[in-house]
């Protein structure tokens, strides 16, 4: 027995355990309600002459070892996939000695001697699946000479219809356990490859959030110190160009760079891999709205419809949650028509809130709904977005430990959903 926080040994592994440990508990305890029904139903409906003593004996040996694994196994303790087999073994020694005193190789149920073989076959190695099958088909040879034979009550031999019966009902219990015992063996393993491409696809998207965050950190430094110097070389030469025409082509053409400069400045501002490492800072949804509103047209505020709990306060950095509702409704008022509302809502949960924003736009198609939140993903047209945003709000919610996520909206348009907790767990 080994210490579940213990270092498994190299030839062992945690799913090979539970599967072989799990399997071999529930073969056992099947072992003991079968053996107990069979018993029964030979003594008192084909009036077979059962002794009671060893046979209850061997019953009870198996029933207690078996509490003796479940108590270790809920302990925290749990059999190492290469103590397996010598239970198997000592099962399958129990069976031959219950079948020595019930026949021996004559009993139908002797063919069960080749379970605990199968059963290694399919969650152990190959070493074990061979002692298994070898000390079952030994015991099955001794079994041949050695045995009591099983007689009825009134001493006479069993009739051969009786055999007859009893080699049916064992083929349906052995076809019926191994089928059992195959499906709910197939059953975790696929419940355990499930989970492993889960933490596979989550260590992926992890990667390749840290190489786009990587990247954006990089572009930004990079470009933010010449496109200061642009930024202000372009608005002293428009200030100068202005003193003597305003309306001049120079002028126009001036302003136009200071505010295509002043565009890239804010999509570089929108990069900041930092946002989500900001600590949770206490607000409340009014501080919310109205950051949210603040940068918008008169036009804009109007459209907007917010409809939430003011009084709810989160634990969570108020630049990163400002920073995603802003692309999700920015991307909103983009897709809307100028006359449609935008609602934005919000659905408090005892650990998460789930922000819901609306828009009346032409919704999204499969295709693109597929790779929400991939870089450079757009309905756009050129030159009126570069896919970044949705990018950055998934980017951003995966750090907060949320997520993103889109469907279609009840009456046209699209429906974003922003999960998030509604407090920052402690970082490491």
């Amino acid at each position: 027995m080994t210490k579940a926080a213990s270092v498994n040994s190299a030839e062992s592994t945690p799913m090979l355990d539970s599967l072989a440990v799990d399997a071999l508990i529930r073969l056992r305890w099947m072992a003991v309600l079968g053996q107990l029904v069979t018993v029964l139903v030979a003594r008192q409906l084909f009036h077979v002459a059962i002794p009671w003593k060893p046979v209850l004996l061997l019953i009870t040996l198996t029933a207690v070892t078996n509490l003796l694994l479940v108590t270790l196994r809920r302990a925290g303790w749990w059999l190492g996939v290469g103590a397996v087999p010598h239970v198997m073994v000592w099962d399958t020694m129990l069976l031959a000695a219950l079948l020595y005193w019930t026949g021996g190789a004559m009993n139908p149920f002797a063919l069960f001697l080749l379970l605990n073989a199968v059963m290694a076959a399919l969650t152990l190695g190959r070493s074990a699946s061979w002692l298994l099958m070898l000390v079952g088909f030994c015991s099955l040879l001794l079994l041949t000479q050695y045995h009591r034979p099983l007689l009825s009550r009134t001493g006479a031999p069993l009739s051969p219809e009786l055999w007859l019966y009893g080699r049916i009902v064992a083929f349906f219990l052995i076809s019926s356990t191994l089928i059992y015992l195959v499906q709910r063996l197939r059953g975790q393993l696929r419940t355990e490859m499930l989970q492993s491409r889960k933490a596979q696809s989550r260590l992926e998207e992890e990667r390749r959030f840290h190489a786009v965050a990587t990247l954006a950190a990089g572009a930004a430094h990079e470009m933010g110190s010449p496109l200061s110097t642009i930024a202000v070389v372009s608005r002293e030469l428009e200030r100068e160009l202005a003193k003597d025409d305003p309306d001049d082509e120079l002028t126009r053409m001036a302003r136009t760079i200071h505010d295509q400069v002043e565009r890239c400045q804010k999509i570089l501002s929108r990069l900041r891999p930092d946002l989500a490492q900001a600590p949770g800072q206490s607000f409340k949804l009014t501080q919310l709205a109205h950051r949210l509103k603040e940068p918008l047209s008169p036009a804009d505020r109007t459209r907007l419809e917010i409809s939430w709990k003011d009084d709810l306060a989160l634990q969570l950095p108020l630049d990163a949650v400002t920073e995603a509702l802003s692309n999700l409704l920015r991307n909103a008022f983009q897709a809307s028509p100028a006359d449609q509302q935008i609602e934005l809502s919000a659905i408090a949960e005892p650990a998460v809130i789930r922000f819901q924003v609306r828009d009346h736009g032409p919704g999204l198609t499969p295709e693109v709904r597929q790779h929400l939140g991939e870089p450079f993903v757009t309905t756009k047209s050129p030159g009126k977005g570069m896919g970044l945003g949705l990018h950055l709000v998934k980017l951003l919610a995966h750090q907060l430990g949320g997520r993103l996520s889109a469907s279609p909206a009840a009456g046209g348009g699209e429906l974003f959903e922003l999960s998030l907790p509604r407090e920052l767990k402690s970082r490491p």
